[in-house]
């Protein structure tokens, strides 16, 4: 992120939480109990900066004490932001209409306060709930016009947005390795975000995806926390775990053998890497030199707007980023960004498969959306031999 935008974010948080502190007008704490808890508030106004600077400034057995309670306000804020910013907007509305006069009753404030509180309280817990579930295992199939009837039925395994730190580590790393063997797939992508912190931080962590294996292989394309936490060590690394890194580039695959039952795997470094310049970036054009016309083509991407230049040059490109909005009513905000939130689209013959994330980012939270591992079934339009 910018300067100005880091800055402009900054504010907003700020706002943000000035907003909030008018709920401590209708619980009635005393002076001394208030004070502490706008104390509190003002420590975590600026939560969503915590996770970076701990992942990247502590070790991993430190960071995770910063990260949490900071996660936590951040998800617990982020509802209570949107509900009293709903309430108030509500309210003026049936003011201003003449309807009710409830802003002017001597409870007005303990109402407010209790209800908007009450029901993010409510929230978080669900929110919590359905954020540390494991993620469901989705089967997804996906018919493409060139796909080999010989192949058939080909299933790849998806993993994107791990985000493996300081909150999910080596114990959820090892039950996306085991899950992910169930499908037992022909091949194992994964799509981006595996990391959040240092290799020298998080390695141990990781040890166990070098288990992860496939007939078709195991391939990783970057996503932006990876380049946040320095791609280039963790690239290294991630080799040297057995897994295969498409950084712009392309591999012929041949399952059985037979030329007539080969396609291309693709895969290009996150979009964002751009403002990494010794990271190098998206590049479509290399990803894509040389690739055999005639050969069915997926793409891994980390995020979905690479489809906007892919389309009409792949068959398929598996992303990931979004979370599918992880926390509602986040997923408006997703919307300004791209019109690729979770699930699969199409553009002409090509498609395109947003996964809604395995692990998460910030709060340990989901709402209106389900974290995933995906197991991609690939469909010949001639249909199995």
């Amino acid at each position: 992120m910018s300067l100005a935008g880091t800055v402009a974010v900054a504010a907003i948080m700020l706002a943000s939480h000035v907003y909030l502190l008018s709920l401590l007008d209708g619980i009635g704490l005393s002076d001394d109990a208030s004070s502490w808890i706008r104390g509190g508030v003002w420590c975590f106004s600026l939560s969503l900066f915590y996770p970076h600077i701990a992942s990247r400034c502590l070790p991993r057995s430190l960071a995770q004490w910063v990260v949490l309670p900071a996660c936590l306000w951040m998800g617990f804020a982020f509802l209570l932001i949107h509900l009293l910013f709903a309430w108030d907007f509500c309210s003026a509305l049936l003011v201003a209409s003449g309807v009710s006069e409830l802003s002017a009753s001597a409870d007005y404030a303990s109402w407010r306060s209790g209800l908007v509180i009450g029901s993010a309280s409510v929230l978080s817990v669900l929110a919590l709930w359905k954020g540390t579930r494991f993620p469901a295992i989705r089967t997804v199939e996906i018919e493409l016009d060139r796909w080999p009837r010989t192949l058939d039925g080909f299933t790849i395994a998806q993993l994107s947005d791990v985000h493996i730190g300081a909150l999910l580590g080596q114990r959820f790393a090892r039950q996306c390795v085991r899950h992910v063997h169930g499908i037992e797939p022909d091949m194992i992508a994964i799509t981006g975000d595996l990391v959040d912190g240092r290799v020298e931080c998080l390695a141990n962590q990781l040890q166990c995806f070098s288990e992860l294996t496939a007939p078709a292989g195991v391939y990783f394309v970057t996503g932006n926390h990876d380049h946040y936490s320095g791609a280039e060590s963790w690239v290294s690394h991630i080799r040297g775990l057995g897994i295969e890194v498409l950084r712009n580039e392309h591999r012929r695959v041949t399952p059985q053998g037979g030329e007539d039952a080969s396609f291309i795997i693709a895969g290009c470094d996150d979009r964002r890497s751009r403002r990494y310049p010794d990271e190098g970036g998206e590049d479509l054009n290399a990803t894509f030199r040389s690739v055999p016309k005639e050969l069915a083509l997926v793409l891994l991407a980390h995020d979905p707007n690479s489809f906007k230049d892919a389309a009409g040059r792949v068959d398929l490109q598996l992303s990931g980023h979004t979370h599918g909005g992880q926390l509602f009513p986040f997923v408006w905000a997703v919307r300004l960004v791209t019109p690729f939130i979770a699930g699969l689209y199409r553009r002409g013959k090509s498609q395109l498969y947003v996964s809604s994330g395995t692990g998460y980012w910030g709060p340990p939270m989901r709402l209106g959306t389900t974290a995933e591992i995906t197991a991609v079934v690939l469909r010949s339009p001639e249909g199995s031999p």
